[in-house]
């Protein structure tokens, strides 16, 4: 059965995915679910199982999200008839169990799929073939900020100071192992981070002590990307997390600080267990502190080509004052103890209005974009 036409707006919430954050997302998607203004948008689920297949789910006006959104595979699609047009809107329109005849005007996409083919530009260029609109970062904003090498090159040519690292793909590894290594321990030094590249939340991340830790660390990265991030491991640091919000005209949040009690704010203390990390927010920062965090976060955000909203984390040297960027979030976790809507919370902004701002944000950058002229007719 397709889903109804309605005079409401359609904000086609797409969750899961194939990426380790699966479950993240169905989280932060009850969040999403739970602060749409009903009265103005009729919420439609699509959850992405774990194969990439994409599920229409059937919610009842009555729906009460739960902490974590289910996927169900009870959904028959209609066949397109013989001749159809099978252009990008057609087939996203199918895939999401949508009558053909809405028009895009009256339907927002809002993907809440963090990592792999969600956030890395992949849906976003399907978004962007559509004329669509949607929420966050578009195509390029999304792709370079899910790679921390590239956006650390990209924040670093705009004069925003980036950790010190060394990086080097799955070919590298095969071929010269012991160089890697050496090369890690010569430049870095000790503690380090090996990070996977192109992956969130902590998944794959290790702390070396030692130079025997670094070859397993490196082995177990690998399993997550083709591209390894050897990061110096900044002791004496403190983190700082800003949320950006906004479109041409970036805002950001009075920023948030993470106190890890385990070492590095992993996984399970990001998601799982909510005594594994001290979550501050506000963050104990002087006014001059707070200000310069907030300024670089815009910068950063501005040299990525972020719009819509992300988290850009950064460290914060306890001994010298001076800020290090650390990774953007563009899907950042929008779960019940998530950073992100608790800064803006913090600044009055509650999750209703958060998400309509988000919407808002979404049709303004779409109407622009559609704006501009594909075809060329000459000079005027």
């Amino acid at each position: 059965m397709m889903v109804s036409h309605s005079s409401q707006k359609k904000v086609v919430i797409l969750y899961g995915g194939q990426s380790v954050e699966h479950e993240v997302s169905c989280r932060s998607a009850s969040f999403i679910f739970k602060h749409i203004d009903r009265q103005r948008y009729e919420p439609i689920g699509i959850g992405v199982d774990h194969q990439g297949h994409w599920w229409p789910q059937s919610f009842p006006e009555s729906f009460v999200p739960p902490r974590q959104l289910g996927i169900s595979k009870d959904f028959e699609r209609a066949n397109l008839s013989q001749g159809s047009a099978l252009g990008p809107k057609q087939m996203l329109w199918h895939l999401c169990g949508l009558n053909q005849d809405i028009p895009a005007s009256e339907v927002i996409f809002f993907p809440i799929i963090h990592g792999t083919n969600g956030e890395d530009g992949r849906l976003q260029g399907l978004f962007e073939m559509t004329g669509v609109s949607y929420i966050g970062a578009d195509t390029l904003g999304s792709s370079v900020s899910m790679d921390k090498v590239f956006s650390k090159q990209l924040v670093a040519n705009h004069g925003i100071p980036v950790t010190p690292y060394h990086t080097f793909s799955s070919h590298d590894w095969d071929w010269n192992k012991e160089s890697i290594v050496q090369k890690a321990i010569d430049e870095l030094g000790l503690p380090l981070f090996v990070k996977p590249s192109s992956l969130g939340s902590s998944v794959g991340i290790s702390k070396v002590k030692a130079r025997t830790e670094l070859h397993s660390a490196c082995e177990e990265a690998l399993k997550f990307d083709d591209k390894v991030l050897i990061e110096t491991s900044m002791e004496g640091i403190r983190e700082i997390e800003c949320a950006v919000l906004g479109n041409d005209k970036m805002e950001c949040a009075f920023p948030g600080e993470i106190i890890p009690q385990g070492g590095f704010y992993s996984y399970d203390a990001k998601y799982v267990d909510d005594k594994a990390a001290i979550v501050q927010v506000p963050a104990e920062l002087t006014e001059k502190e707070a200000r310069t965090a907030k300024d670089l976060a815009i910068r950063a955000a501005a040299a990525l080509g972020i719009c819509g909203m992300a988290r850009i984390d950064f460290f914060l040297e306890s001994s010298t004052g001076n800020y290090l960027f650390n990774e953007a979030n563009t899907i950042p976790g929008f779960t019940e103890i998530s950073q992100y809507p608790r800064l803006w919370q913090n600044e009055g902004i509650e999750g209703k209005e958060l998400v309509q701002r988000l919407l808002e944000l979404a049709e303004e950058r779409a109407s622009k974009k559609n704006g501009l002229q594909r075809v060329y007719q000459g000079r005027t």
